[in-house]
């Protein structure tokens, strides 16, 4: 089997942009959402090319530019990118203009941004991509199916090089009818966030490179002993076992309904294993795993795992090296995603 490295990676989110400051001093927030941290887009985009752009597009062409810089990839073979509800602000304001103007004299612009796959196609153009590019939007598990997608193009030898991306951003009008709803009610310190990030992906190790995906599965409303099958299939089909495994990150994120089945599932699945997690640290949105994928990676590249990480501060980790990424979309859609040091 062919194995998927990933050589580097980007991010605008709650914590310090571009940055892996967050391993050693995290930012702390409260409240129920929290915006990203912008940089001054002018260092990093011409004035003509950011001034037709929404926060989100911005951040998606700087993250995918740093990612390729980090990992010296000129041009890659494939741009395959994630995101729940795309630019949200710009279906917004396109949507407003509408009722306030009628269906006459509307700016395209804002409509063209609105689509989702307006993302990934304007990191091509940007870059000057014409390789394979696709989207997913499937809610909270864009980023698994993306992710999914890049790794079958791995194995069947399409591609050499990936450009992954997660993105989704928030506004005042989206968390108004999230809190009408009553969807992401968080008790315990959860928040909100948006998702930006990039990572360059390869067939071959590089001095960049972070770390190895070894393999990944994804079930749908999978039973216990389902789950229980598919984990050890996951591990023999990689020649591992259960103790090989340091620790287990898992999406809790302050929601008790949320956590519940975390907890409940790797109480069998993984006894006695570190638990980790990351949300904490960079909130709540559709592709937050995507932020997930690149929090295990880190740790792996620099082997350790640090106390603000770990669920239970009794029961440390030692050294990592092997670590699986398990998250969960309403106790339907389960993912693991397994990573190690290898290279």
């Amino acid at each position: 089997m062919n194995k998927v490295y990933i050589q580097s990676a980007a991010h605008i989110s709650a914590q310090k942009p571009l940055s892996e400051e967050w391993m050693d001093n995290p930012v702390v927030y409260e409240g129920d959402s929290v915006k990203s941290i912008d940089l001054n887009y002018k260092e990093y985009l011409a004035p003509n090319v950011a001034r037709r752009m929404g926060k989100l597009l911005k951040r998606a062409l700087v993250c995918a530019r740093m990612a390729m810089k980090r990992a010296k990839v000129e041009m890659p073979d494939a741009i395959i990118t994630a995101t729940g509800l795309g630019c949200i602000e710009n279906t917004e304001h396109f949507l407003d203009a509408m009722t306030r103007e009628g269906e006459t004299l509307l700016n395209p612009t804002p409509f063209m941004q609105s689509t989702h796959n307006t993302i990934g196609s304007s990191i091509a153009l940007d870059i000057k991509c014409h390789g394979y590019n696709s989207h997913y939007s499937q809610k909270h598990t864009s980023f698994d199916c993306a992710l999914q997608d890049a790794f079958i193009q791995f194995q069947n030898g399409k591609i050499q090089t990936a450009l992954l991306n997660a993105h989704d951003e928030s506004s005042s009008v989206f968390d108004s009818i999230l809190q009408h709803i009553d969807c992401w009610h968080f008790e315990n310190g959860g928040f909100k966030g948006e998702t930006a990030i990039s990572m360059a992906l390869g067939n071959q190790p590089t001095p960049e490179t972070l770390c190895r995906m070894e393999d990944m599965m994804i079930c749908y409303r999978p039973t216990m002993p389902v789950l229980q099958k598919e984990l050890q299939k996951l591990l023999e089909r990689n020649g591992l076992t259960i103790h090989d495994l340091d620790a287990v990150f898992i999406g809790v994120n302050g929601n008790a309904e949320n956590d519940n089945v975390y907890y409940a599932c790797t109480e069998t699945l993984f006894p006695n294993l570190p638990l980790a997690r990351y949300k904490h640290l960079f909130g709540e949105h559709f592709t937050m795993s995507g932020i997930g994928f690149y929090v295990v990676a880190t740790c792996l590249q620099q082997g350790r795992l640090p106390e603000h990480l770990l669920l239970a501060k009794e029961n440390p980790a030692k050294q990592v090296k092997c670590i699986v990424l398990y998250n969960h979309s309403e106790n339907r859609d389960h993912s693991m995603i397994l990573l190690s040091n290898k290279k």
